[in-house]
Order: C-alpha cells, then sequence, then structure tokens
C-alpha cells in the first residue's frame, strides 16, 4: 500500500499546504454551522450557573457557585461574559448568602438587567474556540497516524458530528474537559517516547488542565499506567536530560523468533529489573505530575482554602452542605473529611468532589420507556449507537477493516520513528506484526478506561457524560483512510466507493438536523422526531428550544391572547424564560422555572395546544415519574379522596388545614401531569419544534377522558418507577 503521505505530497509542498487549507475550511464549517445554530438555542442545562458562577470567579474571587463542576471551563466561560461587563444580582439575596446557585443564576439572567442572549453569545464563543482546538488536534494525532487522508477523514468526521455540534457549542465543562483529556494522554505518550523538559511541561499543563475541568479527572491516572505499561514492554531506553536510563540491552532482543515462547512462570532477573526500572520512571513522572497538579489547583483557588470572599461569610445549601458530608459513610468520604480538616486543598474543590460523589450514587434515568436510579450498564453502548450518524459508524467499520487488513503497513510512514527513541534498535522484522497496535495504544487506554467507568456509572443521563471517548473514535476512524491510497482492484474500489457513500451520509445527515443538533437521533433509532421514546434529559432535551416553540406558536396562529384563544399549555424542563420570550401559557408543572409559580390551585385542563417538553413527557424529575404504574393510580385517587373531603361542608378540620390542603393539591397537579403525559405517549404530536418540545392539540372531552377515564397505560408495580 502506498503511503498516503507520499500519495498527497507529490508534487511539492503546496499539495501539503492545500490539505491543510481543506481542513481549515473544515473547521471553519464546524466553527459556523455550530455558531449559527446555538442562537437558535435558549439557555440549555447547565449554562446559567456555569455562566453566571464564572463570572463570579472573576468579578468576586468567590467560590461558592457551582463548586463541582471544574474551575477552568468556568472561568474561561466567565473570561467571555467579563467583556460584556455584566450586572451582578445583590449580594444580599439569600440565594447568594446561602450559596442557591439555581435562583442566583436566575436573578443574573433574567432580574438583574443583562441580556441572556449576550452573555450565553459571549460564553459559547469561548467554548467554540476550545472545540476547535479539539478539532485541531484530532486531525494532527490522525495525520501522523494514518497520513493525510486518514486525518481529513477523522477531521471530516469531526466537523460534521451532531454530537460535538451540540454539546462543543455549550457553556458547560463538557467539551473544554473532553480536549484536556485527548491532550493529557496524547502529551503523556509523547512523553514516554520523547522525553524532555518541553515535553514534560506540556504533559503536566495538559494534565493540570484536566484536573481544574472535571472531577472525573483521576480517570487519566488509569490511563496513564495502562499506557506506562505497555511503553515498558517495548521501550528500551529513557533518555532524560542527557541522562540515560537502559530498560533492556540491544543484545537481549532475541534473535530466534523461538526464543520469545520462555516457560509459564519464569522471569529473568533482567526482566524484572527492566519493569523495576519502568516502574520507577512512571513513579517519578506521576509525582511532578501530581506537584504541578496541586499547584495549579491552589491557584485556581487563589491560594485560598475558604469557598467565601471575605472567608466565612457564606454558607453552602447545596445537598444540605458540609453537614451531609460528615454524616456520610464510606472511603472517599474519609478520605474528604481527613483533607478538609486539615485544609490539603481548596474548600471549594472538596466540596465539589464530594458533591460529585454524592450525586453519583444514585440518579432518576431514562431508557426506552424504563425508569432507574442505579441506571443499566448498557445505557451509554446503546445511546452511542443511537445518536451516531451512520455514516460516522460505516466508516468506523472501514477502519476496522483497514486495521485487520494493513496492520503495521497502514501507519504513516514516519510514525514508528515518531514513537520510537532515535538511538533504539529496530524490533526484528518477526516482531512487526505482533505490535501493529502499539500505536494506537494512548486512545484505547482513553476508550477503555474511561468506557469501563462510564458503563459502571449510576448517572446515566446524557451521552455528554461519554464525551471524551469520542474524539478517540474519530481518530481511530482515520484508519479507513488506507484505503484511499490502497493498490486499485475490484475490491479496494468497492471499499472507496462506500467510504465516499458514508461521508456524503453523514453529511447529509448533519445538514438536515441544523440546528438541532442536541436532539439528533440517527435514522435507525427512528430520527430526531422518535428520540424522545430512547433518550431524554441531555441526550435530546436540555430546555434548548423556547425560541422554536415560539416561532412555532406564531407561525399556527397560537400566540394571541384574549377572547376567543386558543389556551396554550406549557410544561417546561430547562432554564429558559418563557414569559421574557414572550410564550403566553397556562403552566403546567415545570422543572426549575422559578418565576412561574402560582397559587395553590387545581390546574384549570381543558381544550386546546398542550406544549410539553420531552423530558416531562416522560416524567424523570416529577414526584409522579412515568409510566404510570397502580402504585399511581392508587396515589391519585388517594388525592383526588382527600380534595372531595377538604371541600365537603361541614367536614372534620384538619390540623394545619390551610397546609394539607396547600401540599394536596400541589401533589395533585403532579400527578394530573403525569396522567395527561401518560395518555400523550400513545397519541401522535401535531408538531415538534425543535424536536425537543412536543405539542397536542386536545380537546375537552380527550382531556376529561386522560385525566378522569381509563389510564393508558397500567403497569403492574406498587411501587414509584425507578425505585
Amino acid at each position: 500500500m502506498e503511503s498516503t503521505t507520499a500519495a498527497l505530497g507529490r508534487g511539492g509542498g503546496w499539495r501539503r499546504w492545500s490539505v491543510h487549507a481543506v481542513a481549515v475550511l473544515l473547521l471553519a464549517g464546524f466553527l459556523a454551522m455550530g455558531l449559527s445554530a446555538s442562537r437558535h438555542w435558549c439557555v440549555a442545562g447547565d449554562e446559567l450557573i456555569h455562566v453566571m458562577s464564572g463570572y463570579t470567579y472573576w468579578a468576586t474571587g468567590d467560590y461558592r457557585m457551582q463548586p463541582e463542576n471544574g474551575n477552568l471551563p468556568q472561568r474561561l466561560e466567565g473570561l467571555g461574559v467579563l467583556l460584556t461587563r455584566p450586572k451582578l444580582p445583590s449580594f444580599d439575596l439569600p440565594a447568594w448568602r446561602n450559596s442557591d446557585e439555581w435562583e442566583y443564576g436566575w436573578q443574573f439572567f433574567y432580574h438583574a438587567g443583562n441580556d441572556p442572549a449576550r452573555l450565553l453569545w459571549a460564553a459559547r464563543c469561548v467554548v467554540a474556540g476550545m472545540s476547535v482546538l479539539l478539532g485541531i488536534l484530532i486531525y494532527l494525532w490522525s495525520s501522523r497516524l494514518f497520513g493525510a487522508a486518514g486525518g481529513l477523514l477523522s477531521l471530516t468526521l469531526f466537523a460534521f458530528s451532531p454530537i460535538m455540534l451540540s454539546h462543543g457549542m455549550l457553556a458547560t465543562s463538557d467539551a473544554i474537559a473532553t480536549f484536556f483529556f485527548l491532550a493529557s494522554v496524547g502529551a503523556w505518550w509523547r512523553l514516554l517516547h520523547r522525553p524532555g523538559v518541553g515535553t514534560l511541561a506540556l504533559s503536566c499543563l495538559a494534565t493540570a488542565g484536566l484536573f481544574t475541568s472535571k472531577m472525573s479527572a483521576p480517570l487519566v491516572i488509569g490511563m496513564m499506567l495502562v499506557m506506562a505499561a505497555v511503553w515498558a514492554w517495548k521501550a528500551r531506553h529513557f533518555q532524560f536530560l542527557g541522562l540515560d536510563f537502559p530498560l533492556q540491552d540491544a543484545c537481549s532482543v532475541p534473535a530466534d523468533p523461538a526464543a520469545d515462547a520462555a516457560p509459564a512462570g519464569r522471569r529473568s532477573a533482567k526482566d524484572w529489573g527492566r519493569w523495576g526500572r519502568a516502574a520507577a520512571i512512571t513513579g517519578v513522572l506521576l509525582l511532578v505530575h501530581g506537584v504541578v497538579v496541586y499547584a495549579a489547583i491552589w491557584m485556581m483557588y487563589g491560594f485560598r482554602y475558604s469557598m467565601f470572599a471575605p472567608p466565612g461569610v457564606g454558607t453552602i445549601a447545596v445537598q444540605g452542605g458540609w453537614q451531609t458530608v460528615l454524616n456520610s459513610n464510606g472511603p472517599a468520604v474519609a478520605l474528604l473529611s481527613v483533607a478538609r480538616r486539615y485544609h490539603l486543598l481548596p474548600g471549594a474543590y472538596l466540596f465539589g468532589n464530594w458533591h460529585v460523589f454524592h450525586y453519583a450514587q444514585a440518579r432518576r434515568a431514562f431508557l426506552d420507556g424504563s425508569m432507574s436510579s442505579t441506571g443499566w450498564p448498557w445505557f451509554f453502548p446503546y445511546a452511542w449507537l443511537m445518536k451516531t450518524p451512520l455514516g460516522t459508524m460505516g466508516v468506523l467499520v472501514l477502519a476496522v477493516a483497514a486495521l485487520c487488513r494493513f496492520r503495521s503497513s497502514l501507519f504513516n510512514s514516519d510514525s514508528t520513528s515518531r514513537i520510537q527513541p532515535a538511538h533504539a534498535a529496530s524490533p526484528p522484522e518477526h516482531a512487526r506484526g505482533k505490535v501493529w497496535w502499539y500505536e494506537l495504544t494512548p486512545l484505547l487506554a482513553l476508550i477503555t478506561v474511561y468506557g469501563l467507568a462510564a458503563v459502571t456509572s449510576h448517572i446515566n443521563i446524557g451521552i455528554r457524560h461519554i464525551l471524551p471517548i469520542e474524539p478517540a473514535l474519530l481518530i481511530l476512524a482515520g484508519a479507513a483512510g488506507a484505503w484511499v491510497t490502497a493498490r486499485r482492484t475490484w475490491g479496494t474500489g468497492l471499499i472507496k466507493g462506500l467510504l465516499a457513500a458514508c461521508v456524503v451520509v453523514l453529511v447529509v445527515e448533519s445538514l438536515s438536523v441544523w440546528p438541532s443538533y442536541l436532539s439528533f437521533f440517527n435514522e435507525a433509532a427512528g430520527g430526531p422526531a422518535n428520540g424522545y421514546k430512547h433518550l431524554v434529559d441531555s441526550s435530546y432535551d436540555w430546555g434548548q428550544d423556547l425560541p422554536a416553540l415560539k416561532h412555532w406558536l406564531h407561525r399556527h396562529g397560537y400566540d394571541r391572547t384574549g377572547p376567543g384563544a386558543t389556551p396554550v399549555y406549557l410544561s417546561y424542563f430547562g432554564l429558559g424564560d418563557p414569559q421574557a420570550l414572550g410564550i403566553h401559557a397556562i403552566y403546567l408543572p415545570c422543572f426549575r422555572v422559578q418565576p412561574l409559580e402560582q397559587p395553590y390551585r387545581l390546574l384549570p385542563l381543558g381544550g386546546g395546544v398542550y406544549c410539553i417538553s420531552a423530558t416531562m413527557l416522560q416524567g424523570i424529575y416529577t414526584v409522579a415519574p412515568g409510566p404510570w404504574t397502580r402504585w399511581h393510580e392508587r396515589v391519585y385517587r388517594t388525592l383526588w379522596q382527600t380534595m372531595r373531603e377538604l371541600d365537603r361542608p361541614g367536614h372534620s378540620p384538619y390540623i394545619n388545614e390551610s397546609v394539607v390542603r396547600d401540599n394536596t393539591i400541589s401533589m395533585l397537579n403532579q400527578f394530573l401531569l403525569a396522567r395527561l403525559c401518560a395518555y400523550l405517549r400513545h397519541i401522535r404530536p401535531v408538531g415538534q419544534p425543535g424536536y425537543s418540545i412536543l405539542v397536542y392539540k386536545l380537546s375537552t372531552a380527550q382531556v376529561q377522558k386522560a385525566i378522569f377515564g381509563p389510564a393508558a397505560e397500567m403497569v403492574d408495580k406498587n411501587q414509584p418507577p425507578g425505585e
């Protein structure tokens, strides 16, 4: 097979520059598609608190808000917001004093005189820039392994990936942490093979960036150890600052293939010495990394233990604060308690780690009509299969075929020389085929370690939690570029046609779903219109589509108010402000929409247009989670009975009757929505603005049937789903 570098590099430097020019165009297209799509979204998911927290870090030096999602990403997003000079709500608000990030973030966005769209744009542009850096890293890495064709192929998959075009544009920590995960494993692998001050500094900085970006950063230690073990098996020398540390002598390489077959259980002293020296080198490097990471963490928090500025002024209300930590059990909690007692790390960093640990124990999730508080081992593989474009999966299949077909001859002609130390002897010819995968070690380590952590996790709320795996897969997909320059035969010609078809399918899939990249599902899953049947939350509906709903209502004439106007009902999941966007609706129970609180009264349900967020439709975060069960029906009937008793003239008074009435009405409204959603899940919506909000046109008779007739579904369970 002809090297792709040679094939595309013939004709002089201008051809190489033309390849880079194509890469620049792909990155520019990625940026244009992603940012233009994001202008159609309102606040999505955790963006509100990320943007607010990052700005408060710069403006006040206080770290009480959102300590669990990485200081660095929020600072970077806050840096963009800083240029817009927004106003902060009063520090006298209970939300600030009690570290209520959700309420204070709401005040910052909607009641402090700031422009929410401007705040979001400034923060998203910073994340988009980091995503472009991630694309550059993917392109360079794939080009090094598989040549120019592989690099351009990997970059094309990245540029048109709906997963990257959505989460790579949102002001959260996911895309930034993904960049640092990939950069960390790449820099560590390069350090092992090209040791020097520069590579050591680069690896330490990448690792420090990761540890200040995401609380899942310790997973990189496992990846480093895996890479170090593979390196120690193959390496012969480690040379640093002119000092040579031999791991094995050149003469120890067997000249006879039969010499490889040593009796099981027998190891020479030289073998054990080599592994011991490799372990010592790895330990020293990890120690240096640890020192830099430790210093970086303290630096990000101003070398101050207290999360409050001035120290001591404030409390933590999130998850019950530190008292809940101290009342918990387990070795991780004990370790955090010791670190807190002796101020070994900043208080905000410690509390953020505990919050993630506590939060990871149980979180209600949805998968194909089922509910669980501890998740499913197959959740993330299933989510990846549903949300990855068919074109990308086709390229990955061809990449696996290329790896099996070409093996070591697949790689770029100078990639081995970049991995092996310059003074090391070449491995014997008979061993080359056995270690062709060696150059893929950092990518495989990232996928394996992170993947194992994901499938054992209890947080199954979105594909973004396996986002760090995506770039590694895209780089591996670059192996399919080998077919571009493979020797022309009937079989390779067919495969080239398949490869071109996969790329075309990917481009069509990506362009056709613009701007609703977050809600993308491939056609094998039924497309984005049916995605809510499989997954919700941040895999589909993160509250981003209020602007799309506003346009849909206007286009169909449902935005009018006054006598004769069709009633519009809204149950919204997210942190956008429907009222600020001019959406006039009767509000059903929503999720975290603070200003929509209304007096305790039963919902006036009747005929009209019902707009239900997909996450609310599946009932993930309500007190009556779906699907409808015998437990729901029993509680529902009990609540109605209590209401009838309260309304009966001359009834025996309850103790604190007003409180009982308010609580009963609040609960009954939740169950009314749940019963209505059980009915709606079995009929076709009349519209799907942005895909994530489903619109139903119901008559009064249909509404009465849904809430008073036989339940549309009945699962034989006597406890809430997911319990």
